[in-house]
């Protein structure tokens, strides 16, 4: 190994051992599991409060949790991360590739009562799309479908949009040109319907609280604690009711994983969240008997973001240096115990079946992969250099992340790297805030650098290529290549899938050549799932997504 490994093997045990509260294998006795107090109920944990649960409105982990249970779309995706039917029955694509036919089901009711219909999907994609209401996190996504860039910009009204009600149980929706992900793309929340009469009613706050809203999924929202947990029961009105076997989920919003975990031993939760203190594998499942250890290869990557805004990160000599002395190797072995996949592209190797793994050899000047770290370090010391840096005139910066232990120790393992490697060239604070504030920070630009995460949302390269365009909501960081766009724009109107697979490519290289982030690890989701509940199946789940509708509760611990 070379230096800098046992340099950080060392780093890393200090914050290891300050982090990490739990028992050493000799400690720890089987747990079997347990049943909750309402034997019929889901308890699981979000990790966070939810700060928003408008599908439209909403683009976080911990919403989109609560949001998959109480709306639903056209289709979904299944436990094998295929795309199969959901509100709507069946659909069909026309030979040009450019219209779109779903045809609704006639027994979909709204939690009032009312039928779900083609007009409420044709509100509900013009709401996306006006200006005023615009889906912020997930515009981009609503552009291949007819007159939808123009009426984000103003310049065609909403009415214009391509999705028409041919009838009540029918509706089309016509695209400027055939788009290879489009039916992957509708499996976003972003185009759940919504309800028009709760939002005439109560405005912008429909979806404030559980007495507001009216949905049209599985389950129904019946309280919202803040900060403390929210229910929702099975819906009566859903389409499917008769084979939804659970009766109720109770979401839980413990952000510490130390405690969530506790409270999984306790028997006070079903289904942990998606992040698991770092153990590692042997040591969950010989700690956590019948088959409760449940790893998803989910499509997440951790990275921490840049904000170029500020004039000293857009020299990219600056994000260039801080990127290329992280070890990122000894990061995935040391704090992550090997649970997670060292990441160098701004998207997983794995998606789309693993089309890209090994790409960062093709990005140019990026030889330094392969060459030993304190190699690494020396050129990253000149880049800082050449960019006017010095022991007088150092890089000054603050690491930003949302409070939680785990990212705590990320932002502190780079920022003790960063001052090991650069010594009196850098500066480096870290800063915590909750959760809701750290949100508004990212959306303002308020932050130097800053923790991020992404969730595919669908299997598909663009999922992650997107936030790296120009105008794109979810662009944090202010990047901007319009050579990259235009391939971007370009993949979308590919005439074949491999055209769009290549074009993707040529677009991964460009944008991560770039070095708008530091990407750290492909993070699979890591969550112990109670003996009882049965249905959990994460082998070929790379979205990562359950719903509570797909699972069921034994009255049995085996």
């Amino acid at each position: 190994m070379f230096k800098k490994t046992l340099m950080l093997s060392s780093f890393l045990g200090v914050f290891l051992m300050a982090s990490c509260s739990n028992p050493s294998n000799d400690d720890i006795e089987p747990h079997l599991g347990q049943l909750t107090k309402d034997d019929n109920q889901l308890v699981v944990n979000i990790g966070s409060d939810m700060p928003s649960i408008d599908p439209q409105q909403s683009s976080d982990n911990s919403s989109s949790r609560v949001i998959v249970d109480i709306f639903e779309g056209l289709v979904d995706y299944n436990q094998k991360s295929e795309v199969v039917p959901a509100g709507a029955s069946g659909w069909e694509i026309s030979e040009d590739g450019k219209t779109y036919t779903f045809y609704l089901r006639k027994g979909a009711k709204w939690t009032n009562g009312d039928p779900v219909t083609a007009q409420d999907y044709v509100y509900s994609y013009r709401r996306s799309v006006t200006p005023a209401t615009l889906t912020r996190a997930y515009a981009s996504y609503f552009n291949p479908i007819v007159n939808a860039v123009a009426i984000q910009a103003g310049e065609k009204a909403p009415d214009t949009l391509g999705v028409t009600a041919l009838d009540d149980y029918t509706l089309q929706i016509k695209l400027e040109s055939p788009n290879p992900t489009f039916l992957d793309s509708l499996t976003i929340y972003a185009f759940n319907p919504i309800n028009k009469k709760a939002i005439d009613k109560y405005g912008d706050s429909w979806a404030a609280k559980p007495s507001t809203m009216i949905s049209n999924g599985a389950y129904k929202l019946t309280k919202w604690i803040h900060n403390g947990y929210a229910l929702a029961d099975k819906s009566p009105n859903y389409w499917d009711a008769k084979n939804v076997s659970i009766d109720s989920v109770k979401y839980l919003m413990i952000g510490d994983i130390s405690s969530d975990l506790e409270n999984y031993k306790a028997g006070g939760e079903s289904i942990t969240y998606s992040t698991l203190p770092s153990n590692t594998e042997e040591w969950y499942k010989k700690s956590f008997a019948n088959n409760q250890y449940k790893p998803s290869p989910m499509l997440a990557q951790a990275y921490f973001v840049f904000n170029l805004r500020d004039p000293k990160f857009q020299d990219i000599r600056v994000r260039k240096a801080l990127s290329i002395v992280i070890d990122r190797e000894g990061i995935a072995q040391g704090v992550k115990k090997g649970l997670v996949t060292p990441s160098y592209l701004n998207v997983p190797e794995t998606i789309a079946g693993g089309r890209y793994k090994d790409l960062a050899k093709d990005i140019p000047d990026y030889d330094w992969i392969n060459q030993p770290i304190p190699q690494r370090i020396t050129q990253a010391r000149k880049l800082l250099e050449e960019a006017g840096y010095s022991k007088k005139h150092p890089l000054e910066f603050t690491v930003n992340f949302n409070t939680s232990d785990a990212n705590r120790l990320n932002a502190q393992i780079l920022q003790g790297l960063w001052q090991q490697d650069f010594g009196d060239l850098v500066k480096v604070d870290v800063f915590n805030e909750d959760w809701k504030v750290y949100l508004d920070s990212l959306k303002n630009g308020n932050f130097d650098v800053a923790r991020m995460a992404w969730i595919a949302d669908f299997n598909q390269p663009n999922t992650f290529t997107e936030m790296y365009t120009c105008d794109s909501d979810n662009n944090k960081g202010d990047y901007c290549d319009e050579e990259a766009d235009k391939i971007y724009a370009k993949s979308l109107i590919a005439n074949s899938k491999e055209e769009f697979y290549e074009l993707q490519r040529q677009l991964i290289i460009k944008q991560t050549a770039g070095y708008p982030t530091v990407s750290l690890f492909t993070e699979p989701a890591t969550q112990l799932v109670q003996p009882y509940v049965k249905g959990f199946d994460p082998e070929d789940n790379v979205m990562g997504r359950y719903k509570a509708k797909q699972l069921s509760i034994t009255q049995s611990k085996v």
